[in-house]
């Protein structure tokens, strides 16, 4: 039984967690990512506020400073031990947008977070009968049950997915951007299992709500962070991110290790601009971003708003050994999603590229002969 003295701060500690968290909450915007990214997000956030709750509500029973009923107090610890696992899944959820963002639209993801989410709450409520989980005595003190340790274990198995997932997606990716950004999604992991290990060390004082909260800040942070250097309309990196990543690989270019550099440039935007309005321009520009990145993906290229309605995409020759099969790929998604989204208008692009072989080629050079490739393109169309 945990003294009252440290129940009290523990509880103060949680509701400082709620204040932050709230706060967080409330600064979310559409800019942190998708509509879906930042749903999932949300939801992360608010599920965490209901188990700071319930946590303080467990504190405070297990130092015998509140004596309700067993059933209702069973529900409390069963409900908040359900929320770790749903929480989990939510980061899951997020994690993988931020890997594929179409795997939302997967039947087979969503059938896979439901079985877990099912595969939570029969242990977490199914306790109440059996004991797995946990008991109380006849004096009303709690008591982990034989498959407490693995039940909670699995609670974590969104967070252990994601971060597995997160690692190899930043070992595919050569984009310095997205390599960070895989890399700080995986690192998530490290606030319930430090939260874990200390609670362990302590002698089973309860530490990971707060090191969880401290998990989610970073992560927010980042993404804020992040946001500095992606276009707000389309989510891709911006230009100041391109520039940066044309200057750190261009020192390493060589004739055994090259890159390929794409300008692509939507046909006649104007015309969509004029007939239709912005609003509509600025959808057919999302689109293009949307094929630019599914692209991307598959050839583990970087890709960039270059500004209006240019875009440009960077991959070494070791994942594409001839451009033409990048500007076949992208004019195939592009059309594909045209035909998703019943787009009635002709959306097409036009693509330069040039190859990057040598250190002494700078930006403005390697720029200059992939848009004369993209003006001659442009020109065959008239």
């Amino acid at each position: 039984m945990f003294s009252t003295k440290y129940t009290v701060v523990y509880v103060e500690l949680l509701m400082v967690c709620f204040i932050f968290v709230s706060v967080m909450l409330s600064k979310v915007s559409r800019d942190l990512g998708t509509k879906n990214e930042v749903r999932a997000f949300k939801w992360m956030l608010r599920i965490f506020l209901v188990m700071m709750v319930l946590d303080s509500i467990t504190q405070i029973h297990h130092a015998r400073l509140i004596q309700p009923s067993l059933t209702a107090i069973s529900l409390v610890y069963a409900t908040y031990m359900f929320l770790i696992g749903l929480m989990s899944l939510m980061w899951l959820a997020f994690a993988e947008m931020q890997i594929n963002e179409r795997v939302i639209q997967d039947p087979r993801f969503i059938a896979f977070c439901a079985a877990l989410a099912v595969l939570f709450a029969i242990p977490c409520y199914g306790t109440l009968v059996t004991g797995w989980m946990f008991s109380f005595d006849a004096d009303g003190v709690f008591q982990r049950g034989p498959f407490f340790v693995i039940c909670n274990a699995l609670s974590y198995t969104g967070v252990i997915i994601a971060t597995i997932r997160s690692l190899y997606a930043s070992m595919r990716t050569t984009a310095p951007s997205r390599k960070r950004r895989m890399r700080m999604l995986a690192s998530f992991m490290l606030a319930p299992l430090i939260g874990a290990l200390l609670q362990w060390l302590i002698g089973g004082y309860p530490m990971v709500g707060p090191c969880l909260c401290i998990g989610i800040m970073f992560v927010f942070v980042s993404l804020q962070n992040d946001m500095i250097h992606l276009d707000a309309l389309t989510g891709l990196n911006n230009r100041k991110s391109l520039d940066r990543y044309l200057e750190e690989i261009r020192p390493h270019a060589s004739e055994l290790k090259s890159y390929y550099l794409f300008i692509v440039d939507a046909d006649e935007f104007k015309k969509v601009n004029d007939r239709l309005g912005h609003i509509e321009g600025d959808r057919a520009l999302r689109r293009i971003a949307d094929a630019l990145r599914m692209t991307g993906d598959a050839f583990y290229g970087f890709i960039a708003r270059f500004g209006g309605d240019e875009f440009v995409a960077v991959t070494e020759n070791s994942y594409l050994k001839d451009p033409e099969d990048f500007v076949k790929a992208m004019s195939d998604n592009l059309k594909s999603i045209c035909e998703k989204h019943k787009i009635e208008y002709p959306l097409t692009v036009s693509i330069g590229y040039t190859r990057i072989a040598s250190p002494s080629m700078h930006t403005g050079k390697i720029l200059s002969a992939a848009d004369q490739m993209l003006y001659a393109k442009k020109k065959e169309k008239t």
